[in-house]
């Protein structure tokens, strides 16, 4: 489906309950082989989804490893993350390689999905996450100060960070403090 290199990212815009993500979904190219007596290779987009339970593929994924609804395992309905029902159309055991990794996974085919959407199973098997995540994720827990970016021949692209509010954060003070932050980062 998509002739590109490994290495390639893509960007693809997600949508959320009540509206647009802010920012796009990053993709990555991987390769699907369906596990039938006609094994079927095709390259799709794919999106790490770490909040997944099971991988979800669309109908275009479908079609691509040349597979009939009826030749879909049927299995219970799946829901959303905001418990609506998804329209399952079946499952099937595919293999999924990327970046020299290949894992069997059951991929579970809806009518809505777009890309290929690897669960958080599917993505530490396939090195794309640690193993634990996300218990092992180190924690910011704040930035004391920003330093501005210079560049030779370029102006301060960020303004330094203040380091103290010149009014007490007050109703009364609200127009004095849009002032005083326009002037700040003009």
């Amino acid at each position: 489906m998509h002739e590109e290199t490994a290495e390639t990212v893509h960007m693809s815009g997600a949508v959320w309950v009540a509206g647009t993500s802010p920012c796009p979904q990053p993709t990555l190219q991987v390769t699907v082989t369906s596990d039938r007596r006609k094994r079927v290779t095709c390259t799709v987009m794919a999106v790490a989804d770490t909040g997944a339970q099971v991988c979800v593929g669309g109908k275009e994924l479908l079609t691509a490893l040349s597979l009939q609804p009826v030749q879909l395992k049927h299995r219970a309905g799946l829901r959303d993350v905001a418990d609506m029902p998804l329209q399952l159309l079946g499952s099937a055991v595919c293999t999924i390689t990327h970046g020299g990794h290949s894992i069997r996974q059951e991929v579970c085919f809806v009518s809505s999905a777009r890309h290929l959407y690897l669960s958080l199973t599917a993505s530490v098997e396939l090195g794309l996450v640690p193993r634990g995540f996300p218990n092992n994720l180190q924690v910011v827990a704040s930035i004391a100060h920003v330093l501005p970016v210079r560049q030779p021949g370029l102006m301060n692209i960020l303004p330094t960070r203040p380091t103290a509010v010149p009014l007490p954060p007050l109703e009364e003070n609200v127009d004095r403090l849009e002032e005083w932050l326009r002037r700040l980062f003009h």
